[in-house]
């Protein structure tokens, strides 16, 4: 079989995906093998993941999660947000009402500001859950341990005196890989209190396997611990990443993420099989 794939690329706040739909690819030929090419920056398209959207003959439309290896995601902030661009660009959902997407973590609510932004709903997991000991974690002195969260996926949660601090991706690679953390490992998120209404928020993504421009569901996990570290009676935080600005908002018990999208290109590239 030889296939020409139309895809999407969309980009939210420099985290870049492939999307694609049922209507042009099914998700079973959607291998690892096939992924992790697709998303290669020298040999493929290039993106920090892959999404595949269902929205056939569905009332609601699924989202499906692949990071740059091959493996699958169960959630991805950014990536609803791209999901949600994507979906109002092709003509499949409203810029004027509250929209639902499903992904593998439950359903998720998405909705166009404004200004320009979207903002999607996130799932936090029970804390009733166990969570790992983290006693004993090796840090330089320079990162104070502040928790862990799962916003959907797992994320520790350091924070740093230092603005730029040098060496995040070595010490992101180290603890990603901390037999705490079981056989899947964690996302290790960097904070840095800019003042008392924004952070600064640096993520080494597993899956990526490196530090990226910004991660919506460790942007949302590091807000988190921090307000229930630092501030409990604040219930937002304006977010500087790497690759642009961010918010999160809690409200009524339920978890907003907010940020640009942008649809980057689009072209086609050839599935063989």
């Amino acid at each position: 079989m030889r296939s020409i794939i139309p895809f999407t690329k969309v980009e939210a706040t420099g985290n870049d995906f492939i999307l694609l739909n049922d209507r042009d690819i099914e998700l079973n030929l959607l291998n690892s093998t096939v992924i992790k090419k697709w998303c290669d920056r020298h040999f493929g398209i290039g993106a920090d993941g892959l999404i595949h959207v269902a929205f056939q003959d569905l009332k609601i439309p699924k989202m499906t999660f692949f990071n740059a290896d091959g493996s699958r995601g169960k959630m991805c902030g950014n990536g609803l947000r791209a999901v949600a661009k994507y979906l109002l660009t092709i003509g499949v959902c409203s810029k004027k009402s509250e929209n639902t997407i499903e992904a593998d973590d439950g359903l998720h609510s998405y909705f166009f500001e404004d200004t320009g932004w979207i903002t999607v709903e996130l799932l936090v997991n029970s804390s009733s859950e166990t969570l790992p000991d983290l006693i004993g974690l090796p840090l330089p002195d320079n990162v104070e341990l502040l928790g862990f969260r799962r916003v959907g996926v797992s994320h520790l949660v350091l924070e740093t005196n230092e603005p730029e601090f040098k060496n995040f991706e070595a010490l992101g690679r180290s603890l990603r890989y901390s037999s705490m953390f079981g056989t899947q490992g964690t996302n290790v998120n960097l904070i840095y209190p800019v003042n008392k209404n924004t952070l600064k928020v640096r993520t080494y993504e597993r899956g990526v396997e490196a530090e990226t421009l910004s991660c919506g569901t460790g942007v949302t996990a590091s807000t988190l611990v921090f307000l229930e570290k630092k501030n409990p009676q604040k219930t937002e935080l304006n977010i500087e990443t790497r690759g642009g600005k961010l918010k999160v908002v809690l409200k009524q018990g339920r978890i907003f993420l907010s940020g640009p999208a942008n649809v980057v290109f689009v072209g086609h590239i050839v599935l063989n099989g």
